[in-house]
């Protein structure tokens, strides 16, 4: 198939939907999905970088595809249902940490890398060892630092659905390491003195102060209704007030969504939380949304 690629360059949507290499690529689709139905699924696994990297090479076809009825993200969804043996396990995985090869993927193939990265992560993550394990949440973390905007709000949903429901027995002290590296991210920019704003921050920069902010309202909205709140918890907030939210921009937006929401999800049980709050972080989420409410 991938020797039929060069033929199809330069052609039509249409013109690519009815060539060899479209045909030949839904015969495969075809086959795929009927091996991975039977025993013999892990047969193809000598043949997963090939696939992987045909279907990345699929997105820059998306309409022709869709003429043809090919489902690259499905492919890809596929190959991560993969029953694989350890030693296959732990070279998928660093597959993955590596994101397939690609050194710098495009939106479309950030975005494919996102949502088949939490796809495995779902099906194997009470299969895999708590290291690789631990190796998934980091590459997670990874995507809230990504160029695209999308993928990142993308990967912060899914990291914080990760934590929801992540190994009891492990799940403390690997939010207290999150906490730890998304502060030292806030810290590397800090506000100027006498001025609410701090100075613009480049693009860099701002995808790496977004990526924290995401990271931390992704821990807050991991526990959105254990009352009383986790111990942590208060200084997250009071941090998402106090700074995140003096940054300009989408900083500022994320972390007050995550404050709103916050607030939504707790009406019920605010006589209760306020309680395990300080003075001095009630008094850093006064005027950020409606003081009424925190005070």
């Amino acid at each position: 198939m991938l020797a039929l690629l060069p033929s199809v360059q330069g052609l039509s949507p249409q013109e690519t939907a009815t060539s060899e290499f479209m045909y030949s690529v839904r015969g495969f689709q075809l086959l795929y999905v009927f091996i991975l139905k039977t025993p013999h699924g892990t047969l193809i696994v000598p043949y997963i970088d090939r696939i992987i990297s045909l279907c990345f090479k699929l997105d820059s076809m998306k309409d022709a595809c869709k003429l043809a009825g090919i489902n690259p993200l499905a492919l890809l969804y596929l190959t991560s249902s993969i029953r694989f043996s350890p030693e296959q396990t732990i070279k998928f995985i660093d597959s993955i940490c590596s994101d397939h090869g690609l050194e710098q993927p495009t939106l479309v193939q950030a975005t494919q890398l996102v949502y088949t990265d939490y796809a495995y992560y779902l099906v194997r993550y009470l299969t895999i060892t708590p290291e690789q394990r631990l190796l998934l949440v980091k590459k997670f973390i990874d995507l809230l630092h990504s160029p695209h905007l999308d993928v990142r709000e993308r990967a912060a949903t899914y990291f914080s659905s990760i934590i929801h429901s992540y190994i009891s027995s492990d799940s403390e002290q690997l939010i207290l390491d999150c906490l730890k590296e998304f502060k030292r991210s806030l810290k590397k920019l800090k506000p100027s003195k006498g001025k609410k704003r701090v100075k613009k921050l480049s693009v860099k920069d701002t995808n790496a102060i977004h990526g924290a902010t995401l990271g931390l309202g992704a821990l807050v909205e991991a526990f959105p209704y254990t009352t009383p709140p986790p111990k942590w918890l208060p200084g997250v907030l009071s941090l998402l007030a106090g700074k995140c939210s003096s940054y300009e921009g989408v900083v500022a937006k994320t972390a007050k969504d995550t404050l709103s929401k916050f607030k939504k999800t707790r009406q019920g049980t605010w006589h209760i939380d306020s309680k395990f709050f300080t003075e001095e972080q009630l008094e850093d989420l006064e005027g950020v949304l409606w003081k009424s409410y925190f005070i």
